[in-house]
């Protein structure tokens, strides 16, 4: 499990640890607590 701050709701971002993430549909509260199975990079 890990924790988000929003950056840009309308669009579905988040930030974790200095990076980014798309993650689409956000719920209303924030932070934003969410699983994640894969992360890739490029």
């Amino acid at each position: 499990m890990g924790c988000g701050t929003v950056v840009d709701r309308e669009n579905g971002i988040i930030q974790v640890n200095g990076f980014c993430i798309e993650i689409g549909d956000l719920p209303t509260e924030d932070p934003v607590e969410f699983e994640i199975d894969r992360l890739d990079l490029w």
